[in-house]
């Protein structure tokens, strides 16, 4: 990795000045440590316009991708490395958490690859209502301005006001739930040229101008109206003003070479490639690279019928971050193997077998340890956490993974927030669970031939005095300072490894507890579902006689055992599915819930169906 910087840039020059409250800008960025001498020209160029024209205080740190390791020099590494950067939990936020509007003087700047929903800090706030006594009760609003991330969104999904899913008219207004009326989103996408909102300025002059264009950011302008005394409680039930966290398409800047354009996906390799030479400022064969992409959308079946891209990810990447942490939970989403070339280009190979084309010999070590059987703390299982848009993009855990019968168990549970898909976060469990329970593990120290190693996932080992005769994913690959001897650590594997069934080995992720259904709550009707595109469901119903009733719809892919249940906000009578598979069959239930948690049945008996389109 390239010399790096830690940058501070102030958003507005009201930071830097003396200026009336109402007009507080609060939030300033850090670029973290990871960040490249390339990445660093954001804050110093683009934000630093007008309304950002904040100043830079600098300080360097030398880091490297692949670079000096006590006398060693990092030359590839693989998922049995990346493995312990995964569990305990990596010491960055949920993404539960992270659906928060927080205030603070300073965050890292975040960058937002694929689907996903987050929240963000703010970059404003202030109200309307200060002592002056022109300003009508119609005027007095709150406003704030969360900001998500510091490059330009392909677009917002949906719009979530804390927990509640809010539709919004022409204008902004939110015209679903409690909230009706009395909030106003308007976001700005960070695109070129994006120019101050209008309302924004006119509520804050003469201290709001212009220049407060949030160049380059994106985020939202919200207003929350103050409600009347018997309203407070429905529109404001937290004390405080809803926390937007919508569902958004990220970055639409990703280079594509196999079509020589830019523009938004959740292609995991085209993602990685991304962040390999826009963030780390490293270079990387194009045209190989190409290859890994049509293998990240290859289809792959799905338990119950179906197919699904192979490797896909999304999620958002904080800059206070360490390199160490997104490389593994970027690399691990997709089971990526990472290696330098010898002209000095980053590389890597998405999951999947390879026959090797090496052969390591007696001849070739100089040292060889060799290490059989499991620790006796390794785990018998492995459940990925994953993100679960069917559980409002919240973590869950997958099923676990068993590859020994040991009672008790002990379950590994990897934190991937970059996945997003049951299936893949069971095909990551398969891998990671024979990972950590392998035939064998070797340590050696090699001749010269490990340079033939250096673009190399896979070896295969003859070694006669050692009695082995396997094939070997490499862990980790180091260039000794003698530039002679490379020291090696690998796994024991078999094709098989790579290889998965969703019917047969993909165990349903836990449910939580279903709750007990009562006669005396009645049944939902008019269950329906509409599909809006090939990835997008609208399910709607009967608005039931007693308001006070609220819905949990449940929801699977046809054939699937496992049901995934959504409660709906009070009022609000559909519910968008989002993040299918085209031209698939999916089914759904709903049941009335009463205030106390009493529930009617099931309905209808037999699931509704709706088919997205091709």
């Amino acid at each position: 990795m390239r010399r790096s910087l830690i940058t501070v840039a102030l958003l507005a020059s009201t930071c830097l000045t003396p200026a009336p409250a109402r007009a507080a800008v609060v939030l300033g960025f850090v670029q973290g440590a990871v960040a490249s001498v390339a990445g660093s020209a954001l804050l110093g160029g683009t934000l630093a316009t007008a309304g950002f024209g904040a100043g830079l205080a600098a300080g360097a740190i030398a880091t490297t991708a692949f670079g000096g390791l006590l006398g060693r020099v990092l030359l590839s590494v693989g998922l049995s490395a990346l493995a312990s950067s995964l569990t305990p939990k990596p010491s960055i936020p949920s993404p539960g958490d992270q659906m928060q509007n927080w205030a603070q003087p300073l965050s890292y700047m975040r960058t937002i690859y694929g689907r996903t929903r987050t929240g963000g800090p703010l970059g404003f706030w202030e109200r309307t209502d200060w002592e002056d006594t022109t300003v009508g009760n119609s005027a007095r609003k709150r406003w704030y301005t969360p900001i998500l991330c510091a490059h330009e969104i392909e677009g917002i999904v949906e719009h979530y006001l804390d927990e509640d899913r809010v539709t919004l008219d022409a204008n902004g207004l939110v015209s679903s739930g409690d909230k009706a009326d009395h909030y106003r989103i308007m976001p700005f996408l960070g695109a070129p040229g994006q120019a101050a909102n209008a309302d924004f300025v006119a509520a804050f002059t003469p201290d709001v101008d212009a220049s407060f264009d949030f160049a380059h950011l994106a985020g939202a302008h919200i207003w929350l109206a103050r409600p009347a005394d018997a309203d407070y409680q429905a529109v404001i039930p937290t004390g405080r003003f809803a926390a937007w966290s919508p569902v958004i398409d990220g970055h639409n800047g990703i280079y594509d070479p196999r079509t020589g354009t830019r523009g938004f996906t959740r292609n995991a390799a085209l993602i990685l490639a991304h962040w390999i030479t826009d963030h780390l400022g490293q270079q990387v064969d194009w045209d190989r690279l190409a290859v890994e992409a049509d293998i990240c959308d290859e289809p792959v079946p799905l338990k119950g019928g179906g197919t699904q891209p192979r490797w896909q990810m999304g999620g958002v990447l904080d800059w206070g971050q360490d390199y160490e942490t997104q490389r593994a939970q970027m690399a691990a989403a997709c089971d990526a193997f990472i290696f330098q070339r010898p002209g000095g280009e980053m590389d890597f190979f998405v999951g999947r077998y390879m026959e090797p084309t090496v052969t390591l010999t007696d001849d070739d070590f100089i040292t060889l340890e060799v290490s059989t059987g499991s620790e006796p703390t390794a785990p018998t299982g492995v459940a990925v956490t994953y993100v679960e848009p069917a559980e409002g993009w919240r973590e869950v855990s997958g099923g676990a993974y068993m590859v020994d019968d040991t009672n008790p168990p002990r379950i590994d549970r990897p934190a991937l927030y970059f996945v997003q898909s049951e299936n893949q976060a069971a095909r990551l469990a398969k891998r990671l669970a024979r990972v950590k329970r392998p035939p064998s593990v070797i340590r050696a120290t090699i001749l010269i031939i490990g340079k033939e190693l250096r673009c190399q996932r896979f070896v295969r080992i003859r070694h006669e005095g050692a009695g082995i005769d396997a094939v070997y994913e490499i862990g980790e690959l180091h260039r000794n300072d003698d530039g002679a001897t490379f020291d090696l650590s690998a796994v024991e594997v078999k094709a098989e490894d790579f290889d998965f069934d969703p019917d047969t080995e993909q165990v349903d992720r836990p449910l939580t507890e279903t709750m007990a259904t009562s006669s005396a709550v009645p049944a939902v009707t008019g269950l329906a579902g509409t599909p809006d595109s090939a990835s997008q469901i609208t399910w709607t119903w009967d608005a039931p006689t007693d308001t006070s009733l609220a819905q949990v719809i449940r929801l699977r892919q046809s054939g699937a055992s496992a049901w995934s249940e959504t409660t709906v906000p009070t009022g609000q009578y559909s519910h968008i599915q989002s993040g299918l598979t085209a031209s698939t069959t999916y089914e759904a239930q709903i049941v009335n819930q009463a205030p106390g948690g009493q529930r009617s049945d099931w309905a209808p008996a037999t699931p509704v169906t709706a088919t997205t389109t091709a």
